[in-house]
């Protein structure tokens, strides 16, 4: 799945997944500028906001202290997201190579704010988790999204097998994991341990309940988007990068167009059109 020769890998990789429209490889430096501004603007602080803003929030209203987000998580995503802004604002001022490489750093900026999501949020579900129902409950809650993990990861790998050798695979057990029967899972098990409590203690914090309701399904939807990222954007993006000149010659990107300028072209080997004899 990870080393496929060139023959394979085209029938994985398409020209769509380079030239996604609207693409941000063959914008002008205006356009990227204005990109790298507004990403500044509202994604870093929505993401710090999500953190921060929540577990202030938790312990204003329920007092629940979780030490884990102020001491750690918010310290390593603030860290993050500046990172990632930074490299982001390079990445406009930076030259480009060609559009493959610059495709792959775009790819790779974007992921840091992306895996700062479940990193924010998996403390947060931890702590009011814990609190509600106790550490068996987590344990089985952390076991099911590993499951989800592996049957999402094990579905891609079936997904690159069947493209690349045209012919359906058996499924076993794991395959029909989905992500619905993950979500009703969750509910579930939650829905058992709140039930047992208010039947034993005739009481139970229904925000609480729905809240941890909320930031588990969110930190699903997370992992979700960190995996299909990862396979639709990274993962692709770097068969691209390895067969660069046998991509952009079965793809027909005329050299000016692959290296951004003719002038840049000029001084690389020729690749489309070809040379004529």
């Amino acid at each position: 799945m990870f080393r496929l020769p060139y023959d394979q890998a085209k029938k994985l990789v398409n020209r769509g997944e380079l030239f996604s429209a609207p693409t941000y490889n063959g914008s002008t430096f205006g356009s990227r500028f204005i990109s790298a501004f507004l990403m500044t603007v509202f994604m870093g602080p929505l993401t710090m906001i999500l953190g921060i803003g929540t577990s202030n929030s938790l312990k204003e209203l329920f007092g629940i202290s979780i030490p884990l987000i102020s001491q750690v998580i918010t310290p390593v995503i603030t860290i993050l997201i500046s990172v990632t802004v930074i490299g982001y604002w390079i990445s406009v001022i930076a030259p480009r190579r060609n559009i493959a490489s610059f495709n792959m750093r775009s790819n790779v900026l974007l992921f840091g704010l992306i895996i700062s999501v479940p990193v924010v949020v998996f403390p947060l579900t931890f702590g009011i988790t814990v609190y509600l129902y106790g550490l068996p409950t987590v344990i089985l809650q952390a076991i099911l999204l590993l499951i989800y993990i592996l049957f999402k990861i094990r579905s891609y790998r079936n997904e690159v097998r069947e493209k690349i050798f045209n012919g359906q695979l058996k499924k076993g057990a794991i395959d029909r994991f989905n992500l619905k029967i993950t979500v009703i899972s969750l509910v579930v098990i939650d829905l058992v341990p709140a039930t047992f409590r208010f039947v034993m203690f005739g009481h139970i914090s229904l925000k609480l309940v729905l809240l941890d309701m909320m930031f588990q399904l969110l930190m699903l939807m997370a992992i979700y988007l960190v995996l299909v990222y990862t396979y639709n954007k990274l993962y692709k993006a770097s068969y691209i990068v390895k067969y660069a000149r046998e991509f952009q010659y079965d793809w027909k990107i005329p050299d000016k167009e692959w290296w951004f300028t003719a002038d840049a072209a000029a001084k690389h080997p020729r690749v489309y059109p070809p040379v004529k004899k």
